[in-house]
C-alpha cells in the first residue's frame, strides 16, 4: 500500500503489493509488528498482532525459538 492505494498486478514477474499471502508469513509480521503494532492490513483491515496470532500455536512457536536464538547469540560478549 503506497499512499492509501495498493498495486495489484498479475503479469508474471510483477510486483504484488500487499503480497497476497502477507499475512502468512511470520518473517513479514514480526518485524513488521516491531515497527508498528497499530500497523493495519490494507486489504483484511486487520492489526498485525491479529495475524501473527492467526498463523496458529505452531508457527507462533517457531517464531519464538527464532527470536530467542536471535536474542541469545546478541547477549553473547566478546569472549
Amino acid at each position: 500500500m503506497h499512499g492509501g492505494s495498493t498495486i495489484s498486478r498479475r503479469a508474471r514477474g510483477s510486483l504484488i503489493l500487499p503480497h497476497p499471502e502477507m499475512h502468512q508469513r511470520p518473517f513479514v509480521l514480526v518485524p513488521l509488528h516491531e515497527v508498528d503494532r497499530h500497523w493495519r492490513h490494507p486489504v483484511l483491515g486487520l492489526k498485525v498482532a491479529t495475524l501473527i496470532v492467526r498463523l496458529g500455536p505452531a508457527t507462533r512457536a517457531s517464531i519464538r525459538q527464532i527470536l530467542d536464538f536471535a536474542a541469545s547469540a546478541c547477549d553473547k560478549g566478546p569472549g
